[in-house]
């Protein structure tokens, strides 16, 4: 039995897990596994939920008709099936809790008071994922080439989600179980060793990995917004819709800026050239809600690895390099910059201030900050952009002094690099960067795609020394 704890967040889980192997004639393998968690997050006998899986392997390559090939080394044909559970909520979500208020009587002073913050959800349970993989793995030349191939398929049922309240109904959001959503994909790996002799050894590594996901059903509703909007946005842009990709963006669609030839078009929304200009779905000049779509997806297509070990006699060297494609990010702080929405309204940004609109430049995103009438907005595809990157992510040597040199001790003196560089088109600090999660209802699987102002991804050098005696 396995216990963890959070002192901090006041919760606790606890884990009891038995595990059956079975093998015949080093052919056949089975693996059986029950696992059984226990989260003081919920309620009653919410708290407990069980998580099967089973998985089954058979290594052809032993088989007579395999080998009389001459071909694999090892051949492996590989097929699971298993469950785990998801308790990924706040500590007391599901109790009814009061929240401070404050509140005037006529006078200069306020007094506190107390409302309900969230109503009680005794019903809240175990977010389930039940995942089916097939496999093959397969090794060539001496075991000096290695292919692995998996293809999958996730179905999470049940998630954990803040439901909006009607304001009718008191307002604010509540924590449901709710929908489903089905991931399934591709993963490829090849590993190599080029050379391999006495004094040097070069292993490589490349992996690919193509992945889908779609929310098939979200209960009586077919699109649904959780969490809260954020400041200065006139939308929620976390959403969930059936038949689209989970971590998709909503927002309004951006159509450019209204140019000097169009004013008199402008002139029927209120608006002048160089102010924004969006596309409406029931045109009456007015941008309402019911105007706004899914704009973009947080999550990539494709993922990419390629690692790289060399090692000559004491000599080691590693290096990594991490991609993605597919992936989109609405880019807050380039919005804040560019445009004068702040306080002291004023644009901050090289871009912002010598590509805005003006009628010399109009071939620019950035509107006309003088007007009035700009209607500026960051929830639309104007601040909307691809976050495909290629980045070394880590490059390392080493040299190690044998003992025999030393007399007392292996030394081993390292040097390594970790975000040396990063190839992309990505105007922010980071194309993996995301808002803060717990500011949009807590599920960064949902609110991935907003790039809030995350931290500038480290450049880090290190130099190690270690003594092994």
């Amino acid at each position: 039995m396995n216990l963890f704890s959070n002192s901090f967040s006041r919760s606790s889980l606890v884990s009891l897990m038995g595990r059956a192997m079975y093998q015949f004639k080093d052919r056949y393998l089975l693996t059986a596994t029950i696992r059984r968690d226990g989260s003081s997050k919920f309620q009653g006998k919410n708290k407990w939920g069980n998580f099967p899986s089973v998985a089954v392997a058979w290594r052809m390559s032993e088989e007579s008709f395999i080998k009389n090939l001459n071909i694999f080394d090892v051949l492996k044909l590989r097929m699971s099936w298993g469950n785990t559970g998801n308790q990924a909520i706040g500590a007391y979500s599901t109790l009814g809790l009061l929240a401070e208020s404050k509140y005037g009587w006529g006078g200069t002073s306020d007094y506190p008071g107390y409302g309900v913050s969230g109503p009680a959800t005794p019903n809240l349970t175990w977010e389930k994922t039940t995942q089916y993989d097939l496999g093959l793995d397969m090794a060539f030349a001496n075991n000096r080439i290695l292919a692995n191939i998996d293809l999958y398929q996730k179905n999470t049922t049940g998630l954990l989600l803040k439901k909006p309240i009607p304001y009718y109904d008191g307002g604010g959001t509540t924590w449901v179980n709710l929908g489903e959503v089905k991931n399934r994909g591709i993963e490829f790996s090849l590993t190599g060793i080029p050379i391999q002799n006495k004094n040097l050894i070069w292993e490589s590594t490349f992996n690919v990995s193509y992945s889908k996901n779609e929310v098939i059903s979200l209960g009586d509703e077919t699109r649904l917004h959780p969490g809260t909007k954020l400041d200065q946005a006139s939308l929620n842009t976390a959403v969930l819709q059936v038949g689209k990709p989970l971590g998709s963006i909503y927002g309004y669609i951006w159509e450019g800026l209204w140019r000097t030839d169009e004013a008199e078009e402008a002139a029927k929304w209120g608006q002048k050239p160089g102010d924004n200009k969006f596309k409406e779905k029931n045109v009456n000049y007015k941008l309402e809600s019911d105007d706004a779509d899914i704009i973009g997806q947080a999550f990539p297509d494709v993922i990419l690895g390629w690692n790289n070990t060399i090692k000559w006699k004491n000599l080691d060297f590693n290096l990594f390099f991490q991609g993605s494609l597919g992936a989109d990010r609405l880019n807050l702080s380039r919005y804040l910059t560019n445009e004068c929405v702040s306080d002291s309204r004023f644009i901050t940004s090289k871009e912002g201030y010598y590509n805005r609109w003006t009628p010399e430049n109009q071939n620019t995103k950035i509107p006309n900050p003088f007007s009035s009438t700009i209607n500026s907005r960051f929830e639309t595809a104007q601040y909307l952009e691809k976050a495909d990157y290629l980045r070394l992510k880590n490059i390392s040597i080493a040299y190690t002094i044998p003992r025999a040199k030393t007399k007392f001790a292996d030394i081993r003196i390292s040097l390594s690099a970790q975000n040396l560089f990063t190839i992309t088109s990505y105007t922010g600090y980071d194309p993996e960067g995301t808002m803060d999660i717990t500011s949009n209802g807590g599920n960064s699987d949902i609110n991935a795609g907003v790039d809030g102002g995350s931290y500038p991804l480290p450049r880090t050098f290190t130099l190690g020394l270690g003594f092994s005696f």
